[in-house]
């Protein structure tokens, strides 16, 4: 109620006059936003710990469960989920020659297991288990193993000893790293797809993606990254999609992703953004969405946009920005660009 008066203040031109209720009006947005974030970000957790395999009027213990594994040769699935059993000695006995992809989400395990050498994997899943490591060398035998889910686990570091080629999707959200490092992911020289979400990352080493230059969608939202460690991800040549989203990045000083030509989606919303300078998103030629919603952008420079595409579209949403007269330069270029801007 308190948010729809102060915004019945704003249109009735109140808060263009009264420099006083402009600044209580900027401050209610700020705390609107803070809770709202809140929420959001228990509403994730809740769907990243949200069991997938079991039905939503039901309770896990009651999921049936078959006497080992659920197989069906037909589809080319091998469903182990919910199995606690020692897959360090099972998995290197099975048949997996008729299966292409490998389900073991919540089987209890603690490490990577080995895998037989005759075999045609093309995805494994391993998710919400408790492995810490990834041991790379384990899996050298999936020569044709595309994917890997390890979402949910404690991962906080990989072994760099052994190489994957075949890998170009990796997905690691909701573990432990806390850096990324050159060594970090090494194995996989053909990843496209690179997934962080969740995680602790902090620190991002400028060689750290130079053994992996071939990724077009990199995800490292809900991290605690700035924007001076960000210098590893502008060698990324064919980004077509970063998303840096509930970071803490405050500022975007200088053309910091210029040199990716190829992105057209970045997501920064839910950052602690407050400025954006001059040619802010220079090279960005490409772009066809830019997300800065839930920022704390108060005022704004068109020339920020400048070399933007005049296709690019800009979400501007749940950001405390003020109307006044020091503005009059960005809203007459809202109204030219009605097409490109969501506030």
């Amino acid at each position: 109620e308190l948010i729809s008066k102060k915004l019945e203040f704003k249109h009735s031109g109140i808060l263009l006059n009264r420099p006083r209720k402009r600044m209580k009006f900027a401050l209610l947005l700020f705390v609107s936003k803070s809770i709202q974030q809140t929420c959001e970000s228990i509403n994730r957790i809740q769907k990243y710990y949200e069991d997938p395999l079991v039905p939503k009027d039901k309770e896990s213990d009651t999921f049936e469960k078959c006497d080992f594994c659920c197989c069906d040769g037909q589809s080319g699935q091998k469903d182990c989920s919910n199995q606690v059993e020692d897959w360090t000695k099972i998995i290197p006995e099975s048949d997996l020659r008729s299966f292409h992809h490998l389900y073991m989400d919540r089987s209890g395990l603690d490490e990577v297991p080995s895998f037989p050498d005759d075999n045609r994997l093309v995805e494994w899943w391993a998710r919400f288990n408790k492995i810490s490591f990834l041991d790379v060398s384990k899996l050298t035998s999936l020569s044709m193993l595309r994917l890997i889910n390890l979402q949910g686990n404690m991962i906080n570091s990989t072994s760099g000893l052994a190489t994957l080629s075949s890998v170009e999707i990796l997905e690691l959200p909701v573990n432990q790293f806390t850096s990324l490092s050159k060594e970090t992911f090494a194995s996989f020289p053909e990843l496209r797809n690179l997934s962080l979400s969740s995680n602790q990352v902090s620190e991002i080493s400028k060689d750290a993606f130079d053994r992996t230059p071939k990724i077009q969608q990199l995800i490292l939202r809900r991290n605690y990254l700035n924007s001076d460690i960000l210098l590893g991800v502008l060698k990324l040549k064919d980004l077509v999609k970063l998303d840096l989203s509930g970071n803490l990045i405050t500022f975007i000083e200088r053309p910091l992703f210029a040199g990716l030509e190829k992105l057209q989606y970045l997501d920064l919303s839910g950052n602690h953004m407050n400025h954006i300078a001059i040619l802010g998103f220079t090279g960005l030629t490409n772009l066809i969405h830019l997300d800065l919603a839930n920022n704390w952008l108060v005022t704004m420079i068109p020339d920020s946009f400048a070399q933007l595409a005049s296709n690019t579209t800009i979400d501007l949403s749940v950001n405390p920005l003020i109307c006044d007269c020091a503005q009059q330069a960005f809203v007459s270029w809202l109204n030219i660009h009605a097409n490109r801007k969501k506030l």
